[in-house]
């Protein structure tokens, strides 16, 4: 049995929003690339695309998950630090 810490449960879904978000980008940048570029100066691009609210709620997710490894992280040191001291 391999005992997970709470660093590596609260790094975990934030690897893989930011894996995700990658993947997302790419794949859309892959397939609709040069469609959403104007094919002259004067005339519009074939499509025009925006990320919208799920994408903005992926990242907002992404920063809050990744902000709890930090504090985890820091309390964990703040708690060792204490615990040095007082001995």
């Amino acid at each position: 049995m391999v005992d997970a810490s709470l660093n590596d449960i609260i790094c975990f879904p934030g690897l893989l929003l930011f894996v995700g978000q990658i993947v997302y980008i790419s794949i859309l940048k892959g397939e609709m690339g040069n469609k959403l570029m104007p094919m002259s100066l004067l005339s519009p691009p074939r499509l025009s695309y925006s990320y919208g609210w799920s994408f903005v709620m992926l990242v907002a997710s992404f920063l809050t998950c990744e902000a709890a490894g930090v504090c985890a992280i820091s309390l964990f040191l703040l708690h060792h630090q204490y615990n040095f001291v007082c001995r």
